[in-house]
């Protein structure tokens, strides 16, 4: 076979004689018949399990018999609840109008997709064969993972302040940055912890009560030092009343806003197709 073997029907056999049977269930969602694990026949959504007897080598659609519980669907994959289909589904619906109305710009910054609302607009990754803003951090993690990867020497691999960069997250605030010294205070703590800092964007607020923004690429040694520096720059923000967003996802700077119907789609109609009830009429 071109295929590597977990077990086979012998192994079952020779540890069920042995007394050594301690395997209780197989789900196989290759669905080969004797390929990686002895399958013996598929199964259905409606009855998925079967038994196994290594030792008759027969198959029992009854759970009470004894052997080994085998599961296996082929068609698993296209199995999906209708509940969480319609739930996906008529949540996407309100963005669709947006898509089909929008053009794709030739050029950064071109084109109406500024007009999308934040949860799509956020999603925007490249425009006219450039990065957008929001993911500009993008081209500097590459040529961190590309300095790391150069030559093994230590020369080759320093920072140009001789602090080898392994690890990176990008780390954006926004509020009064420099009335609260919030930046230079994290600036004082990343230069304690041998760490580095790459400005991608930076707002300077037109007054005092207008909130400054920036967007920084946080570099450490490791991943240890990395997380602490976060957490350390997480608390600091919130004793200034700042608010801290990490390009994972993991925190927000943007408020989900109430959607108003694009004034530009009234002409535009739209058909959508797939395989079933995706969600219901609009």
């Amino acid at each position: 076979a071109r295929f590597p073997r977990l077990f086979s029907y012998e192994d079952l056999h020779r540890q069920v004689v042995a007394g050594k049977d301690r395997l209780l269930g197989v789900c196989d969602i290759t669905c080969d018949a004797d390929g990686s694990v002895p399958t013996r026949q598929f199964t259905s959504i409606e009855q998925p399990f079967y038994i196994f007897n290594a030792l008759t080598e027969q198959t029992h659609t009854s759970l009470d018999e004894p052997g080994i519980l085998f599961h296996a669907v082929d068609h698993l994959p296209s199995e999906l609840p209708r509940e969480a289909s319609e739930h996906f589904g008529n949540c996407l619906l309100k963005f669709i109008p947006y898509l089909v109305a929008s053009h794709a710009p030739a050029a950064l910054g071109e084109g109406d997709t500024c007009l999308f609302p934040p949860p799509i607009r956020g999603a925007v990754i490249a425009e006219g064969g450039k990065l957008t803003p929001r993911y500009a951090y993008i081209a500097h993690l590459r040529k961190g993972s590309a300095a790391s990867n150069i030559a093994k020497s230590p020369s080759s691999a320093l920072h140009p302040h001789g602090v080898l960069k392994t690890e990176a997250a990008v780390v954006e605030l926004k509020g009064h940055l420099f009335d609260s010294a919030l930046f230079n205070k994290v600036c004082d703590l990343v230069e304690a912890e041998h760490g580095s800092i790459d400005i991608n964007k930076i707002t300077i607020g037109g007054s005092v009560d207008d909130a400054s923004f920036v967007s920084m690429v946080l570099g450490a040694q490791n991943k240890s030092t990395l997380n602490g520096l976060i957490a350390q720059i997480r608390s600091m923000s919130a004793n200034a009343n700042v608010l801290m967003r990490l390009a994972d996802g993991s925190d927000t700077l943007v408020q989900e806003t109430q959607l108003a119907h694009p004034p530009w789609v009234a002409t535009h109609k739209l058909l959508i197709l797939g395989s079933g009830f995706v969600s219901g009429p609009t």
